[in-house]
């Protein structure tokens, strides 16, 4: 565990409910990497402070939902939010929200600013495209729908999956596209120019369930394993070749951010473990880093 260390330097709030993962998001930004948290949050259930990586505190309010922006050095509260989140995504002027019931912009000084609720509760997950441009995962009769997401809520240019994802990633070149379908655990490949899905990989829900997917610059792919201690690495090529445990049980996001783009963060759940489980993982619901 000696590779691990906690990543934060001041106050970050992470607050889960039940099967839900926080979402992560990292980009440079105004000189330093902006690491930005959301929780999809149900009323009455315990949310945590993290504070200096070790020590949880309980939240004040458990009726609000909380962003923080750590950009490497502290951390500071950027909004408080009172609907569930279904995604997030980096924007140019802070951060694109995806709420239940509406759609907001965060500034960088914490003020939302509406806008207009696209795909609804059909929803899966955001993702940004290299060039910029916001692609979305929406629920369809037979699984989902991923695809450039224009202004009046349709998705174009993208791919029919015959299974629900719970998450996805370009590649840094632009030209392919990582998903994650949890249920299954399939790791899912799909490239510009063809309509075909592909199974890239796939791990056994005994190891965990899969949750969070981050897409290197090698054309990697690291995916967190819930209840199951531990990240996966698979190659270009689909082969498994890397685990990594860590001192928590359920890490559920994560991303590839820092200064040189080599640091993966990773968050992790504390509110839904038994108090043994809790003796042996005292830094559940922390933030951690490694640098790959």
């Amino acid at each position: 565990m000696n590779e691990w260390q906690s990543a934060v330097t001041g106050v970050v709030l992470v607050t889960q409910a039940e099967g839900l993962c926080t979402q992560v998001g990292a980009e440079h930004r105004r000189g330093h990497t902006a690491v930005q948290f959301a929780s999809l949050f149900a009323p009455g259930l315990a949310g945590v402070e993290v504070i200096q990586g070790a020590r949880q505190l309980p939240v004040t309010s458990l009726e609000t939902l909380r962003i923080h922006c750590w950009d490497g050095h502290n951390s500071r509260l950027v909004a408080r939010l009172d609907l569930p989140i279904r995604g997030m995504e980096l924007h140019p002027e802070g951060l694109l929200v995806a709420q239940t019931g509406g759609w907001s912009l965060v500034d960088w000084d914490g003020k939302e600013h509406p806008r207009q609720d696209l795909l609804g509760s059909r929803l899966l997950a955001l993702a940004t495209h290299p060039s910029g441009a916001l692609w979305a995962c929406a629920k369809t009769a037979g699984g989902c729908l991923i695809g450039e997401l224009s202004a009046e809520g349709e998705l174009r240019h993208g791919w029919a999956v015959p299974e629900q994802v719970s998450a996805f990633s370009w590649d840094v070149s632009g030209r392919s596209v990582y998903a994650l379908a949890s249920g299954s655990g399939n790791i899912l490949m799909l490239n510009t120019g063809s309509t075909n899905v592909r199974r890239l990989s796939s791990l056994p829900r005994r190891g965990g369930r899969l949750g969070g997917l981050a897409v290197d610059h090698a054309g990697g792919v690291w995916t967190t394993q819930l209840d199951g201690w531990s990240l996966a690495h698979f190659d270009a090529h689909g082969n498994l070749d890397r685990m990594v445990g860590l001192p928590v049980p359920t890490p559920t996001d994560l991303c590839i951010g820092g200064v040189d783009g080599k640091t993966l963060y990773i968050t992790s759940a504390r509110h839904s473990l038994q108090l043994e489980a809790l003796a042996s993982a005292p830094n559940a619901g922390c933030l951690l880093q490694m640098q790959l």
